[in-house]
């Protein structure tokens, strides 16, 4: 399974797999014309916030969003069928950057297509190391349709990927600097030529123990990982700044929760497969989570040594 693949599907985890995993460790427990006045009243306000919320240089989980429920299916016999439908957002980069709007157009291309019976059909035509393994492409109609994005928005492709990153001090030695303090350790890590890199990290905090994925996508390359959020309106989000002054968003949602720190050059997303819902025992963190612990936990990093992200190629000649 590719390396991109396996971020995809560990975002995508449905929540009735994960309260399944938790249980096998003990846990589990007016008229029509009004109406529409209403939505149309929202709509407005929403725009007039999200414009607000943008000029004032804030951005949150509605600024990754690639797909949302459309307001006029909010209502009426559709309602419960709709509701099923989690929302997703992309960690390439925010709304108008040109990584969104290709991370965009090859989501809804994805979503049109027959992706399950392209797979099964085999990936032969694609010798190994070549960029298109390192992406949801298998077959020359895919690898010419991520061709055609990546060309419209001048992006590139990944080239290398280096797995074999076992400890904090690796990762960090990359890095150029040490980010994840004293509260974290990385494990599963990976990382591209150009600096992009994830892993699946352990946050001993004061307050709880959490487990999370973080992941820095670095500008100028295609990504196409994308994380199911559920319903974007149930998250509670929060402009906060670091002690080392860094801007970033908290959002705290029932069940995901995550930090995003938006540079010139790259997008880092923390993210907790928990929330404020979550029971004592569940198996990403020992307690349900608040804004104070998503306060304490984007703390645990050191944001400024992301950016400017080092790339990795020079690690990778060495190799």
């Amino acid at each position: 399974m590719k390396a991109a693949d396996l971020a995809i599907l560990i975002g995508n985890i449905d929540e009735k797999y994960i309260e399944e995993a938790a249980a096998e460790r003990g846990s589990v427990r007016v008229f029509r014309t009004k109406r529409a006045l209403i939505a149309a009243v929202v709509a407005a306000l929403m725009l007039a916030l999200s414009a607000t919320a943008f000029a004032a240089d804030w951005f949150g989980i509605r600024s990754l969003l690639l797909t949302e429920t459309p307001a006029e299916d909010m209502q009426g016999e559709n309602m419960q069928q709709v509701q099923q439908k989690p929302d997703t957002i992309t960690l390439a980069g925010l709304v108008e950057t040109d990584e969104y709007k290709a991370a965009a157009e090859w989501h809804e291309f994805l979503a049109s297509y027959d992706v399950i019976g392209a797979a099964g059909s085999g990936n032969d035509i694609f010798a190994p190391g070549t960029s298109y393994n390192f992406y949801q492409v298998y077959n020359q109609e895919m690898a010419d349709k991520l061709d055609q994005i990546t060309a419209e928005y001048n992006l590139k492709l990944h080239t290398e990927m280096f797995a074999d990153i076992y400890t904090n001090e690796e990762l960090c030695s990359l890095i150029g600097g040490d980010f994840l303090g004293t509260a974290n350790e990385a494990r599963s890590i990976y990382m591209y030529e150009d600096g992009t890199f994830r892993f699946d990290g352990i946050a001993r905090l004061s307050g709880a123990e959490l487990e999370y994925q973080f992941m820095r996508s670095v500008k100028g390359t295609f990504n196409d990982v994308t994380l199911n959020i559920g319903d974007n309106v149930q998250y509670e989000e929060k402009s906060y700044e670091t002690d080392e002054g860094v801007h970033v968003t908290l959002a705290l949602g029932p069940h995901r929760s995550l930090v995003i720190a938006d540079f010139e050059d790259c997008l880092v997303t923390a993210i907790v497969l928990a929330g404020k819902e979550a029971p004592p025992e569940a198996i990403f963190s020992d307690r349900p989570l608040d804004m104070k612990i998503m306060e304490e936990f984007a703390e645990s990093f050191d944001f400024k040594v992301l950016s400017p992200a080092m790339a990795a190629e020079s690690f990778f000649s060495k190799k």
